[in-house]
């Protein structure tokens, strides 16, 4: 399990990472600074699921302890018993953990979504950023592919890079950027995830939950959800 620690090591430093952004934004300094304090938040967003993995599976390591130490002084029915237990929670721990593993270093193939949003509807200057990134991907070999766009309050980008170092290249880039054109200022949010396509996600039909509801809003809206 010696590589299981590395990732709970790197994971726990993430934890720490987490905790310190969330005192941060109680501080009424970083409020009162609007676009770090939105950039602090993200960067909570992004940390929030690998810290609360990190601690499941800190807390199940301790089970597994507990029970190793509960089975020395067990007889030999209760020994099975445990033995099994130990068994499906080993397995269950090295799962998790190659979820924690791909969440904080990106997957083995390299592949990688970022989400782009931008604060303008100019085009142009949105063009002007989508070339930096797609040149910057050219000049390290990667793959440029925008798979998805949406026109709302603001224009959104979603983007699979994929190549060597993809995820570790693209690392440094999560937050929010401010740039300026022409004595325009556009503000970008960068979000960053490993690519899983759909043959990643596989349901068995007893963990899908379908639950109908009647609406009880006035007027006669009443639909089922």
């Amino acid at each position: 399990m010696e590589y299981i620690e590395d990732i709970i090591k790197m994971g726990n430093q993430k934890v720490k990472e987490f905790q310190e952004i969330e005192s941060l934004l109680s501080y009424p300094e970083v409020i009162a600074d609007e676009l770090y304090y939105k950039h602090l938040l993200l960067k909570k967003a992004k940390l929030n699921n690998i810290a609360k993995l990190s601690i499941l599976i800190t807390d199940q390591i301790g089970q597994l302890k507990k029970m190793q130490s509960e089975k020395e002084n067990a007889d030999t029915e209760l020994k099975e018993l445990i033995n099994h237990e130990i068994c499906s929670v080993t397995e269950y721990v090295q799962e998790k953990t190659k979820l924690l593993q791909l969440m904080l270093l990106g997957n083995e193939t390299n592949e990688i979504v970022i989400e782009l949003t931008f604060n303008t509807k100019n085009q142009k200057n949105i063009e002007k950023m989508l070339l930096i990134y797609e040149n910057y991907c050219k000049n390290h070999n990667l793959c440029f592919e925008i798979i998805n766009f949406e026109n709302s309050n603001n224009i959104f980008y979603e983007i699979k890079i994929s190549g060597k170092n993809a995820y570790k290249l693209f690392e440094t880039e999560v937050g929010i950027h401010k740039l300026n054109f022409e004595n325009q200022d556009v503000v970008l949010e960068l979000i960053m995830y490993p690519y899983c396509n759909q043959e990643d996600f596989k349901f068995n039909e007893s963990e899908i939950k379908i639950e109908t509801f009647r609406s009880s809003g006035a007027g006669g809206q009443h639909i089922n959800k």
